[in-house]
């Protein structure tokens, strides 16, 4: 979720915690009691997510103010930016101080490339979720991921893919342009876009879409990763299975088996009219950056909940459906039924665990007492967030709602989604298409953005999870 709607769930979990607190201790339920004890398992995880954003501000704000010292002592020359550095293609390259993350002289190892791309980050000017994202995914990235950013994120870049959307043509001379050929090369090999062009790192959807999204709630609850290899491999093992050995014996072999699942990711792809007009605009980029956002999220709303699993990602549904728990009683979703798939899980991964249905689920559990002191329901009334069983519950919409009798219907899902991993190429390309023909052959006045990325995700521990089906 977003830091706001972060803050706005630690407030919430703060002001019942309050009510509980003040019940005296001779009157307070055993429910009330484990309520208690959820909420500040919540509380605890909100406060960290809190937190790590203030920690990340405060490391942002600092890097401004050692650059502003630096530049008024003078131990610092950058050249004056133009009054629109995205409409403007025409940066003078040769003016770049050494003191400029994209230049590229001077860089001789791997971890000069890092630095240089976090650098660039804080450059970049970018709002708090982009600059957070991005930051996060060259802290956890790999490969080529800091290239990538560096590459993408520069002015002179983003003003010769600015001057591409425009004309359909890129200036193969630019040195910008030079610098991330062979990395845009290097990721669309075996694709068919091979003519296309890396999109400016702070616009792609693999990096911009850092907040849940309605429209795609396992998107922002599973455990997201960059990546620009075409399989993300995620190892697991329990743990060492201790024993109790008398003195001088020798100890056993507690070796935990391994296992390994193997994301691979699939080839999502997009086309979208732009018009000559709009495209000719100085607001060309966020043109851009708009049809990619909305196109792709609508995408993997659905294929991260019931993706098949075959040329597209593994949906969390597709995912547990072989393991799914079937309801007490035929074609019928009975409060018991909430209890049963609450249990199923191990403490554990139930105290990190979140609550997933479409509203119509919901709404049913809603209707299962009339009196919010009902054992059930902890807080699951209008606002948000709400809770079941001292858990938060996330809306979906690409689950099953409604209850068609003598069919599988996937009607609530409890579980840990930080082992639901998303893995995402780093890299979105895209290719301007010059022309949009009609059906009688002649233009429309219309160019084409042709986008492609992979995208892949799975759930690479089933039992950490636990789903009802009402059948």
């Amino acid at each position: 979720m977003s830091i706001a709607q972060t803050r706005a769930s630690l407030d919430t979990v703060e002001t019942r915690l309050r009510e509980l607190a003040d019940i005296e201790d001779d009157a307070i339920t055993q429910e009330e009691a484990a309520e208690f004890d959820g909420l500040m398992e919540r509380r605890a995880a909100l406060v960290e997510e809190v937190e790590g954003h203030d920690a990340f501000l405060a490391r942002r704000a600092a890097a401004r103010e050692n650059l502003a010292e630096r530049l008024e002592a003078g131990d610092v020359h950058v050249e004056d930016a133009p009054a629109d550095p995205i409409a403007d293609a025409s940066v003078n390259l040769n003016t770049r101080s050494a003191e400029s993350p994209w230049e590229r002289q001077g860089i001789v190892e791997d971890g000069d490339v890092l630095s240089r791309a976090l650098t660039a980050v804080e450059r970049l000017g970018a709002d708090d979720d982009v600059a957070e994202a991005l930051t996060r995914a060259l802290e956890h990235g790999q490969g080529q991921v800091p290239e990538v950013v560096l590459a993408t994120t520069s002015p002179q870049y983003r003003a010769a893919f600015n001057s591409y959307l425009r004309t359909g043509q890129m200036n193969e001379g630019d040195e910008a342009v030079r610098f991330a050929e062979p990395l845009r090369r290097a990721m669309a090999a075996g694709t068919a876009n091979a003519g296309g062009y890396l999109i400016p790192t702070d616009i792609e959807p693999s990096v911009t879409l850092s907040s849940d999204g309605t429209s795609a709630p396992v998107y922002g609850l599973g455990r997201r990763v960059q990546t620009t290899s075409t399989t993300y491999r995620v190892v697991t093992a329990p743990h060492a299975a201790w024993s109790w050995d008398g003195e001088n014996a020798e100890v056993s072999d507690d070796t935990p088996t391994f296992a390994n699942t193997d994301i691979a990711l699939e080839f999502a792809q997009g086309f979208v009219p732009m018009s000559i007009a709009s495209a000719q605009a100085t607001d060309a980029m966020g043109i851009a950056g708009e049809v990619l956002r909305g196109g792709y999220m609508d995408l993997i709303g659905a294929a991260t909940t019931t993706g098949t699993g075959s040329s597209q990602p593994t949906g969390i549904v597709t995912a547990l459906t072989a393991s799914a728990t079937g309801s007490a009683a035929t074609d019928t979703f009975a409060v018991g039924d909430v209890y049963t798939i609450h249990e199923a899980i191990a403490p554990r991964h139930r105290r990190n665990a979140t609550w997933v249905g479409h509203i119509g689920a919901i709404n049913d559990i809603r209707q299962f007492a009339t009196d919010d002191g009902h054992a059930l329901l902890s807080r699951l009334a209008d606002g948000t967030p709400g809770q079941i069983l001292g858990r938060p519950v996330v809306e979906n919409p690409d689950m099953d709602g409604t209850i068609t009798a003598s069919s599988d219907n996937y009607y609530l899902i409890f579980g840990d989604f930080q082992h639901y991993v998303i893995a995402e190429a780093i890299g979105t390309l895209v290719e301007v298409i010059p022309h949009v023909f009609g059906g009688s052959g002649r233009p429309t006045g219309a160019r084409g953005l042709y986008m492609a990325t992979r995208f892949g995700a799975d759930s690479v521990l089933d039992g950490a999870f636990a789903m009802l089906n009402v059948t």
